[in-house]
């Protein structure tokens, strides 16, 4: 577990660089969709939990009031991402083409990892 956790903190330290680049004038649902896509970048597994994304836009000092429900309707209504797995209450995400375009359009400043 203490790999886990200081994988888990590698991967903050590097999602939270990215985010002091994210353009200021975005909506903070594009902003939380960044975050979501930075997370599933750093991963390793190509996903991302709302938990993750979640403590990343806490550390950012940026307010989403509800990224549950923003990813839920990311996924269903504009299918930028899908459900990959779901444990308990936990569900894991990733981002399809159409949203790997979408926030790529928002932050040009992302580069393939």
């Amino acid at each position: 577990t203490t790999t886990r956790k200081s994988a888990a903190s590698t991967q903050a330290t590097e999602v939270g660089q990215w985010m002091k680049n994210v353009p200021q004038k975005l909506k903070n649902t594009d902003k939380a969709l960044i975050a979501a896509y930075l997370n599933q970048l750093a991963s390793g597994e190509n996903t991302f939990k709302v938990r993750d994304v979640t403590n990343t836009l806490k550390s950012n000092n940026i307010k989403v009031s509800n990224p549950s429900n923003l990813m839920k309707n990311a996924e269903k209504a504009r299918k930028l991402i899908e459900q990959v797995s779901k444990v308990g209450r936990q569900t894991t995400y990733r981002f399809t083409k159409e949203g790997e375009e979408y926030v790529r359009k928002k932050f040009p400043g992302l580069s393939k990892k």
